[in-house]
Protein backbone atom coordinates (compact mmCIF):
# COMPACT_ATOMS: atom_id res chain seq x y z
CA UNK A 1 0.00 0.00 0.00
CA UNK A 2 1.23 3.57 -0.85
CA UNK A 3 2.45 5.23 2.13
CA UNK A 4 1.42 8.67 0.60
CA UNK A 5 -2.15 7.58 -0.10
CA UNK A 6 -2.38 6.83 3.92
CA UNK A 7 -1.06 10.15 5.19
CA UNK A 8 -3.50 11.94 2.15
CA UNK A 9 -6.32 9.89 4.21
CA UNK A 10 -4.65 10.36 7.64
CA UNK A 11 -3.18 13.49 7.72
CA UNK A 12 -5.35 16.15 5.56
CA UNK A 13 -8.41 13.87 6.02
CA UNK A 14 -10.22 12.10 8.91
CA UNK A 15 -8.94 8.99 8.15
CA UNK A 16 -9.52 5.74 5.44
CA UNK A 17 -12.67 4.77 4.87
CA UNK A 18 -13.44 1.18 4.28
CA UNK A 19 -11.91 1.22 0.38
CA UNK A 20 -11.19 4.76 0.34
CA UNK A 21 -7.49 3.87 -0.28
CA UNK A 22 -7.62 2.10 -3.12
CA UNK A 23 -9.33 4.51 -4.79
CA UNK A 24 -5.93 6.85 -3.55
CA UNK A 25 -3.92 6.89 -7.30
CA UNK A 26 -2.75 9.89 -6.92
CA UNK A 27 -2.67 11.20 -3.62
CA UNK A 28 -1.78 14.91 -4.33
CA UNK A 29 -3.90 15.23 -7.09
CA UNK A 30 -7.06 13.50 -5.11
CA UNK A 31 -6.41 16.42 -2.30
CA UNK A 32 -6.62 18.95 -4.93
CA UNK A 33 -9.86 17.78 -6.51
CA UNK A 34 -11.44 18.16 -3.07
CA UNK A 35 -10.54 21.70 -3.29
CA UNK A 36 -11.82 21.70 -6.87
CA UNK A 37 -14.85 20.15 -6.40
CA UNK A 38 -18.14 22.42 -4.37
CA UNK A 39 -19.20 21.23 -1.24
CA UNK A 40 -21.61 18.54 -1.44
CA UNK A 41 -24.05 18.59 1.91
CA UNK A 42 -26.22 15.46 2.65
CA UNK A 43 -30.09 16.55 4.09
CA UNK A 44 -29.15 16.00 7.54
CA UNK A 45 -26.77 18.53 7.75
CA UNK A 46 -27.80 21.21 5.12
CA UNK A 47 -31.46 21.06 6.34
CA UNK A 48 -30.29 22.51 9.92
CA UNK A 49 -31.78 25.73 11.41
CA UNK A 50 -30.21 28.93 9.98
CA UNK A 51 -29.10 31.62 12.68
CA UNK A 52 -32.31 33.83 11.24
CA UNK A 53 -34.59 31.28 12.44
CA UNK A 54 -33.11 30.48 15.35
CA UNK A 55 -33.06 34.45 16.64
CA UNK A 56 -36.70 34.28 14.90
CA UNK A 57 -37.93 31.46 17.03
CA UNK A 58 -36.75 32.75 20.21
CA UNK A 59 -38.09 35.72 19.80
CA UNK A 60 -41.64 34.01 19.51
CA UNK A 61 -40.48 32.25 23.13
CA UNK A 62 -40.00 35.38 25.02
CA UNK A 63 -42.77 37.33 23.68
CA UNK A 64 -45.49 34.31 24.56
CA UNK A 65 -44.06 35.09 28.55
CA UNK A 66 -46.10 32.16 29.70
CA UNK A 67 -44.85 29.61 32.61
CA UNK A 68 -42.41 27.83 32.02
CA UNK A 69 -41.20 29.69 28.76
CA UNK A 70 -38.19 30.60 30.21
CA UNK A 71 -36.82 26.88 30.94
CA UNK A 72 -38.22 25.81 27.17
CA UNK A 73 -36.06 28.71 25.75
CA UNK A 74 -33.11 26.59 27.44
CA UNK A 75 -33.83 23.16 26.52
CA UNK A 76 -35.27 24.67 23.21
CA UNK A 77 -31.30 26.18 22.60
CA UNK A 78 -29.87 22.90 24.18
CA UNK A 79 -31.88 20.63 21.80
CA UNK A 80 -30.79 22.58 18.81
CA UNK A 81 -27.07 22.56 19.55
CA UNK A 82 -26.96 18.58 19.87
CA UNK A 83 -28.99 18.38 16.67
CA UNK A 84 -26.66 20.21 14.95
CA UNK A 85 -23.17 19.44 16.74
CA UNK A 86 -24.53 15.49 16.03
CA UNK A 87 -24.69 16.12 12.80
CA UNK A 88 -21.84 18.03 11.92
CA UNK A 89 -19.79 15.27 13.43
CA UNK A 90 -21.73 12.55 11.54
CA UNK A 91 -20.95 14.45 7.99
CA UNK A 92 -16.85 14.42 9.36
CA UNK A 93 -16.89 10.52 9.69
CA UNK A 94 -19.40 9.98 6.30
CA UNK A 95 -17.97 12.57 3.84
CA UNK A 96 -15.81 11.89 0.78
CA UNK A 97 -14.17 15.16 1.08
CA UNK A 98 -12.01 14.59 4.14
CA UNK A 99 -10.09 17.66 3.46
CA UNK A 100 -12.58 20.35 3.19
CA UNK A 101 -13.79 18.83 6.39
CA UNK A 102 -11.02 19.31 8.35
CA UNK A 103 -10.43 23.02 6.64
CA UNK A 104 -14.05 23.75 7.51
CA UNK A 105 -13.15 22.59 11.23
CA UNK A 106 -9.50 24.24 11.13
CA UNK A 107 -11.03 27.69 10.67
CA UNK A 108 -14.15 27.56 13.08
CA UNK A 109 -11.51 26.66 15.72
CA UNK A 110 -9.78 29.71 14.86
CA UNK A 111 -12.69 32.04 14.49
CA UNK A 112 -13.44 30.08 17.86
CA UNK A 113 -16.70 30.91 19.88
CA UNK A 114 -17.98 28.93 22.81
CA UNK A 115 -20.83 27.74 24.29
CA UNK A 116 -20.20 28.34 27.34
CA UNK A 117 -21.95 31.71 26.86
CA UNK A 118 -25.66 30.88 26.96
CA UNK A 119 -26.33 33.13 23.74
CA UNK A 120 -23.94 31.11 21.93
CA UNK A 121 -25.22 27.80 22.41
CA UNK A 122 -27.39 27.18 19.53
CA UNK A 123 -25.43 29.52 17.46
CA UNK A 124 -21.81 28.00 17.47
CA UNK A 125 -22.57 25.62 14.82
CA UNK A 126 -24.73 28.36 12.65
CA UNK A 127 -21.54 30.47 12.16
CA UNK A 128 -19.52 27.35 11.03
CA UNK A 129 -22.23 26.74 8.68
CA UNK A 130 -22.58 30.04 7.24
CA UNK A 131 -19.54 32.30 7.62
CA UNK A 132 -16.81 29.83 7.48
CA UNK A 133 -17.99 26.38 5.29
CA UNK A 134 -18.94 29.03 2.03
CA UNK A 135 -14.82 31.13 2.41
CA UNK A 136 -12.56 27.83 3.14
CA UNK A 137 -11.37 27.78 -0.25
CA UNK A 138 -11.59 31.92 -1.08
CA UNK A 139 -10.21 34.93 -0.01
CA UNK A 140 -9.02 34.91 3.81
CA UNK A 141 -10.44 38.35 3.81
CA UNK A 142 -13.79 37.85 2.75
CA UNK A 143 -13.36 34.82 5.51
CA UNK A 144 -12.30 37.06 7.89
CA UNK A 145 -15.00 39.55 7.37
CA UNK A 146 -17.99 37.14 7.53
CA UNK A 147 -16.75 35.79 10.67
CA UNK A 148 -16.41 39.06 12.50
CA UNK A 149 -19.77 39.84 11.29
CA UNK A 150 -21.47 36.38 12.01
CA UNK A 151 -24.24 36.80 15.25
CA UNK A 152 -22.41 34.39 17.22
CA UNK A 153 -19.07 35.97 16.61
CA UNK A 154 -20.67 39.50 17.73
CA UNK A 155 -22.37 38.19 21.25
CA UNK A 156 -19.66 35.89 22.26
CA UNK A 157 -17.05 38.69 21.84
CA UNK A 158 -19.49 41.21 23.00
CA UNK A 159 -19.50 43.82 19.98
CA UNK A 160 -23.58 44.09 20.68
CA UNK A 161 -22.41 45.77 24.32
CA UNK A 162 -19.57 48.17 22.68
CA UNK A 163 -20.97 51.61 22.33
CA UNK A 164 -18.70 54.72 20.75
CA UNK A 165 -18.20 57.20 23.73
CA UNK A 166 -18.98 60.16 21.57
CA UNK A 167 -22.06 58.17 19.69
CA UNK A 168 -25.47 59.29 20.05
CA UNK A 169 -26.46 56.42 21.70
CA UNK A 170 -23.44 56.40 24.16
CA UNK A 171 -23.81 59.60 25.05
CA UNK A 172 -27.11 59.09 25.69
CA UNK A 173 -26.66 56.12 27.69
CA UNK A 174 -23.29 56.61 29.27
CA UNK A 175 -22.13 53.54 28.00
CA UNK A 176 -18.27 52.80 26.01
CA UNK A 177 -16.40 50.45 24.25
CA UNK A 178 -16.29 46.70 24.63
CA UNK A 179 -12.64 45.80 23.18
CA UNK A 180 -13.15 42.31 23.60
CA UNK A 181 -13.48 41.68 19.88
CA UNK A 182 -11.35 43.70 18.93
CA UNK A 183 -8.25 42.40 20.63
CA UNK A 184 -8.99 39.01 19.30
CA UNK A 185 -9.49 39.91 15.63
CA UNK A 186 -5.20 41.40 16.00
CA UNK A 187 -4.27 38.70 18.39
CA UNK A 188 -5.94 35.56 17.53
CA UNK A 189 -7.81 36.25 13.99
CA UNK A 190 -5.03 38.38 12.31
CA UNK A 191 -1.35 39.63 13.45
CA UNK A 192 -1.08 36.91 16.17
CA UNK A 193 0.65 37.25 19.10
CA UNK A 194 3.79 39.50 18.70
CA UNK A 195 2.60 40.94 15.79
CA UNK A 196 3.06 44.55 15.97
CA UNK A 197 0.30 45.51 17.54
CA UNK A 198 -0.14 47.93 20.60
CA UNK A 199 -2.69 48.04 23.08
CA UNK A 200 -3.79 52.08 21.10
CA UNK A 201 -4.17 49.44 18.12
CA UNK A 202 -6.57 47.31 19.71
CA UNK A 203 -8.75 50.24 21.36
CA UNK A 204 -8.60 52.30 17.99
CA UNK A 205 -10.10 48.64 16.31
CA UNK A 206 -12.71 48.72 18.80
CA UNK A 207 -14.23 52.02 17.74
CA UNK A 208 -13.92 51.40 14.42
CA UNK A 209 -16.16 48.49 14.76
CA UNK A 210 -19.10 49.97 16.95
CA UNK A 211 -22.16 49.52 15.63
CA UNK A 212 -21.59 46.15 14.23
CA UNK A 213 -24.38 44.43 15.74
CA UNK A 214 -27.22 42.05 15.08
CA UNK A 215 -30.93 42.80 14.19
CA UNK A 216 -33.26 42.39 17.27
CA UNK A 217 -37.11 42.79 17.92
CA UNK A 218 -36.29 46.19 19.73
CA UNK A 219 -33.72 47.25 16.74
CA UNK A 220 -34.40 46.53 13.14
CA UNK A 221 -36.75 43.79 13.68
CA UNK A 222 -36.73 43.07 9.93
CA UNK A 223 -32.96 41.90 9.98
CA UNK A 224 -33.61 40.00 13.11
CA UNK A 225 -30.89 37.51 13.60
CA UNK A 226 -28.53 39.40 10.82
CA UNK A 227 -25.73 41.31 11.14
CA UNK A 228 -26.56 44.97 10.98
CA UNK A 229 -24.69 48.36 11.51
CA UNK A 230 -26.19 50.58 14.06
CA UNK A 231 -24.99 54.13 13.16
CA UNK A 232 -26.10 55.89 16.62
CA UNK A 233 -23.59 53.44 18.40
CA UNK A 234 -20.66 53.99 16.06
CA UNK A 235 -17.82 56.01 17.41
CA UNK A 236 -17.61 59.41 15.12
CA UNK A 237 -14.29 60.47 13.67
CA UNK A 238 -11.19 58.82 11.92
CA UNK A 239 -9.24 55.94 13.87
CA UNK A 240 -5.35 54.92 13.40
CA UNK A 241 -4.54 51.07 13.43
CA UNK A 242 -0.90 49.72 13.19
CA UNK A 243 -0.08 53.67 12.04
CA UNK A 244 -2.46 54.30 9.10
CA UNK A 245 -5.42 56.42 9.51
CA UNK A 246 -8.73 55.20 8.50
CA UNK A 247 -11.03 58.28 7.95
CA UNK A 248 -15.05 58.09 9.38
CA UNK A 249 -16.87 55.69 6.71
CA UNK A 250 -19.18 54.08 9.13
CA UNK A 251 -19.44 50.39 8.64
CA UNK A 252 -16.67 50.64 5.66
CA UNK A 253 -14.03 52.13 8.04
CA UNK A 254 -13.85 48.45 9.97
CA UNK A 255 -13.95 46.85 6.86
CA UNK A 256 -11.00 48.48 5.20
CA UNK A 257 -9.24 47.79 8.46
CA UNK A 258 -10.08 44.33 8.52
CA UNK A 259 -9.23 43.95 5.01
CA UNK A 260 -5.57 45.83 5.43
CA UNK A 261 -4.62 43.22 8.60
CA UNK A 262 -5.81 40.15 6.21
CA UNK A 263 -3.05 41.28 3.85
CA UNK A 264 -0.51 42.31 6.68
CA UNK A 265 2.99 40.10 7.19
CA UNK A 266 2.46 38.88 9.99
CA UNK A 267 -1.41 37.69 9.20
CA UNK A 268 0.22 35.61 6.43
CA UNK A 269 3.28 34.12 9.05
CA UNK A 270 0.49 33.79 11.83
CA UNK A 271 -1.78 31.90 9.46
CA UNK A 272 0.81 29.82 7.60
CA UNK A 273 2.27 28.33 11.19
CA UNK A 274 -0.76 27.67 12.17
CA UNK A 275 -1.98 25.64 8.90
CA UNK A 276 2.03 24.09 9.28
CA UNK A 277 1.29 23.08 12.56
CA UNK A 278 -2.31 21.30 12.40
CA UNK A 279 -1.37 19.75 9.14
CA UNK A 280 2.10 18.31 9.56
CA UNK A 281 4.00 19.33 12.83
CA UNK A 282 3.82 20.71 16.04
CA UNK A 283 7.09 22.52 16.04
CA UNK A 284 7.58 22.88 11.74
CA UNK A 285 10.26 24.17 10.10
CA UNK A 286 11.12 28.28 9.98
CA UNK A 287 12.01 27.97 6.50
CA UNK A 288 9.00 25.92 5.69
CA UNK A 289 6.79 28.50 7.00
CA UNK A 290 7.90 31.56 5.63
CA UNK A 291 7.45 29.74 2.05
CA UNK A 292 3.64 29.31 3.01
CA UNK A 293 3.86 33.37 4.38
CA UNK A 294 5.31 34.08 1.02
CA UNK A 295 2.46 32.03 -1.30
CA UNK A 296 -0.20 33.76 1.00
CA UNK A 297 1.12 36.94 0.32
CA UNK A 298 1.86 36.63 -3.20
CA UNK A 299 -1.97 35.59 -4.01
CA UNK A 300 -3.25 38.46 -2.12
CA UNK A 301 -4.53 36.12 0.41
CA UNK A 302 -5.95 33.77 -1.71
CA UNK A 303 -6.42 30.74 0.18
CA UNK A 304 -5.99 28.05 -2.82
CA UNK A 305 -2.77 28.44 -3.54
CA UNK A 306 -1.70 28.37 0.04
CA UNK A 307 -3.46 24.63 0.32
CA UNK A 308 -1.79 23.80 -3.09
CA UNK A 309 1.35 24.74 -1.46
CA UNK A 310 0.50 23.09 1.56
CA UNK A 311 0.02 19.89 -0.22
CA UNK A 312 3.28 20.29 -3.04
CA UNK A 313 5.27 20.25 0.23
CA UNK A 314 8.11 17.71 0.64
CA UNK A 315 7.46 18.41 4.49
CA UNK A 316 3.91 17.48 4.72
CA UNK A 317 4.65 13.81 3.19
CA UNK A 318 7.13 12.36 5.57
CA UNK A 319 5.87 9.23 6.72
CA UNK A 320 7.02 9.70 10.16
CA UNK A 321 3.85 11.07 11.67
CA UNK A 322 4.37 13.26 14.22
CA UNK A 323 0.91 14.57 14.91
CA UNK A 324 -1.36 13.01 17.89
CA UNK A 325 -5.11 12.73 16.98
CA UNK A 326 -6.82 15.42 19.41
CA UNK A 327 -10.57 13.37 20.36
CA UNK A 328 -12.26 14.57 17.35
CA UNK A 329 -9.78 13.51 15.13
CA UNK A 330 -9.78 10.16 17.16
CA UNK A 331 -13.39 9.37 17.45
CA UNK A 332 -14.08 10.33 14.15
CA UNK A 333 -11.15 8.46 12.12
CA UNK A 334 -12.92 4.94 14.62
CA UNK A 335 -15.66 5.84 13.45
CA UNK A 336 -14.83 6.23 9.78
CA UNK A 337 -12.76 3.22 9.50
CA UNK A 338 -15.14 1.17 11.39
CA UNK A 339 -18.59 2.35 9.06
CA UNK A 340 -20.48 3.24 12.45
CA UNK A 341 -23.06 5.23 11.51
CA UNK A 342 -25.33 7.73 14.09
CA UNK A 343 -22.51 6.99 16.70
CA UNK A 344 -22.89 8.45 19.85
CA UNK A 345 -20.52 11.41 18.89
CA UNK A 346 -21.52 13.41 21.62
CA UNK A 347 -20.99 11.58 24.60
CA UNK A 348 -17.74 10.07 23.10
CA UNK A 349 -16.47 13.45 22.70
CA UNK A 350 -17.69 14.86 26.45
CA UNK A 351 -15.74 11.98 27.73
CA UNK A 352 -12.37 12.37 26.22
CA UNK A 353 -12.72 16.22 26.67
CA UNK A 354 -13.36 18.11 23.75
CA UNK A 355 -16.86 19.18 23.36
CA UNK A 356 -17.31 20.37 20.00
CA UNK A 357 -17.86 24.24 20.28
CA UNK A 358 -16.69 24.50 23.49
CA UNK A 359 -13.11 25.51 24.01
CA UNK A 360 -12.99 27.37 26.63
CA UNK A 361 -11.96 30.43 25.04
CA UNK A 362 -11.45 32.73 21.78
CA UNK A 363 -8.22 30.71 21.25
CA UNK A 364 -10.17 27.47 20.29
CA UNK A 365 -8.76 24.25 21.26
CA UNK A 366 -4.72 23.34 21.22
CA UNK A 367 -3.37 22.10 18.65
CA UNK A 368 -0.14 20.27 20.13
CA UNK A 369 0.42 16.98 21.15
CA UNK A 370 1.17 17.60 24.12
CA UNK A 371 -1.98 18.95 25.84
CA UNK A 372 -3.63 15.82 24.75
CA UNK A 373 -1.38 13.18 25.32
CA UNK A 374 -1.56 13.13 29.41
CA UNK A 375 -1.72 10.27 31.12
CA UNK A 376 -5.51 10.81 31.97
CA UNK A 377 -6.54 11.31 28.27
CA UNK A 378 -4.79 7.89 27.31
CA UNK A 379 -6.64 6.52 30.09
CA UNK A 380 -10.17 7.82 28.83
CA UNK A 381 -8.95 6.46 25.33
CA UNK A 382 -8.55 3.19 26.32
CA UNK A 383 -11.38 2.88 28.10
CA UNK A 384 -13.26 4.27 24.91
CA UNK A 385 -11.66 1.61 22.71
CA UNK A 386 -12.68 -0.69 24.61
CA UNK A 387 -16.27 0.37 24.58
CA UNK A 388 -16.89 0.48 21.18
CA UNK A 389 -14.77 -2.45 20.74
CA UNK A 390 -17.05 -4.49 22.56
CA UNK A 391 -20.20 -3.24 20.74
CA UNK A 392 -18.12 -3.88 17.22
CA UNK A 393 -16.16 -7.14 17.74
CA UNK A 394 -19.00 -9.43 16.88
CA UNK A 395 -19.69 -7.14 13.20
CA UNK A 396 -16.02 -7.70 12.21
CA UNK A 397 -13.52 -9.93 11.16
CA UNK A 398 -10.45 -7.85 12.83
CA UNK A 399 -7.33 -9.64 10.53
CA UNK A 400 -10.12 -8.38 7.32
CA UNK A 401 -10.57 -4.79 8.29
CA UNK A 402 -6.45 -4.68 9.06
CA UNK A 403 -5.55 -5.99 5.92
CA UNK A 404 -8.13 -4.21 3.79
CA UNK A 405 -9.80 -1.11 5.51
CA UNK A 406 -6.29 -0.26 6.77
CA UNK A 407 -3.35 -1.14 5.14
CA UNK A 408 -0.35 -0.38 5.59
CA UNK A 409 -1.10 1.81 8.95
CA UNK A 410 -0.31 -0.81 11.27
CA UNK A 411 3.34 -2.30 11.82
CA UNK A 412 4.57 -5.78 12.29
CA UNK A 413 4.55 -5.48 16.32
CA UNK A 414 0.87 -4.24 16.28
CA UNK A 415 -0.34 -7.02 14.36
CA UNK A 416 1.74 -9.55 16.43
CA UNK A 417 -0.24 -7.77 19.46
CA UNK A 418 -3.31 -7.60 17.81
CA UNK A 419 -2.78 -11.32 17.26
CA UNK A 420 -2.20 -12.32 20.49
CA UNK A 421 -5.18 -10.98 21.59
CA UNK A 422 -7.91 -13.19 23.35
CA UNK A 423 -10.98 -11.63 21.61
CA UNK A 424 -11.87 -10.39 18.94
CA UNK A 425 -13.08 -6.87 21.31
CA UNK A 426 -9.72 -7.53 22.85
CA UNK A 427 -7.64 -7.29 19.18
CA UNK A 428 -10.17 -3.89 18.36
CA UNK A 429 -9.67 -2.23 21.32
CA UNK A 430 -5.74 -2.81 20.96
CA UNK A 431 -5.41 -1.60 17.01
CA UNK A 432 -7.49 1.80 18.13
CA UNK A 433 -5.13 2.28 20.71
CA UNK A 434 -2.29 1.45 18.68
CA UNK A 435 0.71 4.22 18.22
CA UNK A 436 0.01 4.04 14.34
CA UNK A 437 -3.96 4.52 14.69
CA UNK A 438 -2.98 7.34 17.51
CA UNK A 439 -1.08 9.29 15.28
CA UNK A 440 -1.96 11.13 11.60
Amino acid sequence: MDSAALIAANRFGYGPAPGELERIRGPRDYLRAQLAAGAELPAYLAAQDSSKSIFIAMRAQRMQKKKGSGERLVKNARDTYLRQAGARQRWAAESPQGLRERLVHFWSNHFAVSIDKPQVLPLAFTMEQEAIRPNITGNFADLLGAAIRHPAMLLYLDNTQSFGPRSRAGRRRKRGLNENLAREILELHTLGVGGGYKQADVRELAKAITGWTVGSARFRPEKTGEFVFAEPVHEPGSVTVLARRYADSGEVQGSRILRDLALHPSTAKHLAHKLAVHFVDDNPPNEFVKQLAEVYLDSGGELLPLYHALIDADEAWDAGGSKFRTPVEFVTASFRGLQIRQGRFLPSLRALGQVPFKPGSPAGWPDNSAHWKTPAALLARADWSDEVADKQAFSIDLEQWMDETMAGLFSDRTRLWVGRAETTAQGLALALMSPEFQQR
